[in-house]
């Protein structure tokens, strides 16, 4: 929250670079040229009160919100102009061309637009509580956006080659942003010197993060090519020499692959494995990522994969890491709340004990606690639901050690028929706080 506070503080102070004319609204604490950060705010503060439903604070507040979100329109009006004769261009209703990240390039970059879209959607849905014709004004303005981004999206994609996948099937490549056909990497008259940077538009701060950011729904064909490349392409090459000895990569792909090569948490691939519900995919990209940049002296997280590290001990990082974490054990899907949707199997086995405490989630808090018996042949479950806010669904997952199927279930003491033996699935009872389940396989 003081992180939060401190962007509010300086908002306006700074004018971002490029096509901006205006810095009324914006959020530029650090480098006016992280045009990004914008969007990324917005979304912070939008999950900040989900998190916390503290309505006091986001009266305070709203006004800074609602200008920062005006920022985002005002941008877009200045990307609306139709050309000579009446025809849209690419980017239209896009944002002006800005900067993401350390490379200093200024494009209509997907991971940007995502991001706005993103703080500009999330932050209407909050501000219904205070300002209702605030957020249906940009709730309107957002899903305008994301069609405009989806435009362009698609018909970038038709205009790129298809990418070869290693068993010799193809699929089509995501370009990062309007104007490149195909991947940055695949630009061979670059006069950028730093082979860091299109390893970087293409995978870490590329077109993905449009389903990071909601633009793109889990099963989205684009995102299932994107997941393909990414792993046949781009997490069995690097860019630069690695602190991870990665010589036998061709061969161990799975341990050695399985998580990007340039400052891995920028991705976010595993939460795509999450929602698709492809849980052996999500704990592989979860643990491989985790073991390639954690510092086993100190269990902080490094910035980069090369021999310098670059900056040690990185809050950024180390934030993803705690993200992907929660999903593992507590994760909302739309108006659903899901508990231990992407748990190891292992940490059922024989008397194991999952533990979950005041979790914050959408909802409000959550509890549970579930312990497998000495022989795995059940496994039970107390579950503190949260109240104040209804799901429309609470499911709890009980993924057996052994694979054993799910035969019956008790809920506060009688049977239980609302339970998916394939899926692992529970699904609890709503319009009480407290549930105890116990499962018999």
């Amino acid at each position: 929250e003081r992180c939060l506070e401190a962007f509010l503080a300086t908002q306006g102070e700074f004018m971002p670079e490029g096509e901006y004319h205006s810095k009324e609204g914006g959020f530029y604490r650090f480098w006016p040229i992280y045009t990004i950060d914008q969007g990324g705010v917005l979304w912070a503060l939008a999950d900040h009160y989900r998190f916390t439903r503290d309505n006091d604070w986001l009266r305070r507040v709203a006004p800074k919100i609602i200008a920062g979100c005006d920022f985002i329109v005002r941008a877009r009006k200045r990307a609306m102009a139709a050309s000579g004769d009446g025809a849209k261009p690419l980017s239209y209703g896009f944002a002006p061309a800005g900067c993401v990240a350390d490379l200093r390039d200024w494009e209509y970059s997907f991971m940007l637009n995502a991001w706005f879209y993103a703080g500009l959607r999330n932050c209407a849905e909050i501000l219904e509580q205070v300002d209702p014709a605030k957020a249906k004004s940009f709730a309107a303005e957002a899903a305008d956006y994301k069609q405009s981004i989806l435009k362009a999206l698609h018909e970038s994609v038709s205009l790129s080659p298809v990418t070869r996948l290693r068993d010799n099937t193809s699929v089509p490549s995501v370009p990062p942003y309007l104007g490149l056909r195909g991947f940055s990497t695949d630009v061979k008259d670059s006069v950028d010197p730093d082979r860091r940077h299109g390893y970087a538009s293409d995978c870490t701060i590329g077109p993905f993060h449009l389903f990071n950011c909601g633009v793109l729904e889990p099963d989205d064909p684009i995102v299932t090519n994107m997941l393909n490349y990414f792993e046949d392409r781009f997490f069995l090459s690097t860019p630069l020499a690695s602190r991870v000895n990665l010589d036998q990569l061709a061969t161990d792909w799975f341990n050695l692959g399985g998580f990007g090569k340039l400052q891995p948490y920028y991705l976010h691939y595993q939460e795509a494995y999450l929602h698709r519900d492809q849980i052996p995919n999500f704990l592989r990209g979860f643990y491989n990522t985790l073991a390639s940049i954690a510092d086993p002296q100190t269990l902080t997280f490094q910035e980069e994969l090369d021999f310098s590290g670059a900056q040690p001990n990185k809050t950024h990082e180390e934030a993803w890491f705690f993200h992907q974490l929660r999903y593992m054990l507590v994760m909302e899907i739309g108006s659903e709340l899901h508990l231990a949707r992407g748990t190891p199997r292992c940490w059922l086995k024989g008397e194991q004990e999952i533990s979950v405490q005041d979790a914050p989630t959408y909802f409000g808090q959550v509890s549970y606690r579930i312990r497998s018996s000495p022989d795995s042949q059940s496994v039970n479950a107390e579950v503190d639901l949260p109240t104040e806010k209804p799901a429309s669904r609470v499911v709890l997952r009980l993924r057996h050690s052994d694979q054993k199927p799910l035969k019956a279930v008790r809920v506060n003491g009688k049977p239980w028929k609302k339970f998916d033996a394939k899926q692992e699935t529970i699904e609890l009872p709503m319009g009480i706080s407290k549930v105890t389940i116990a499962a018999q396989y």
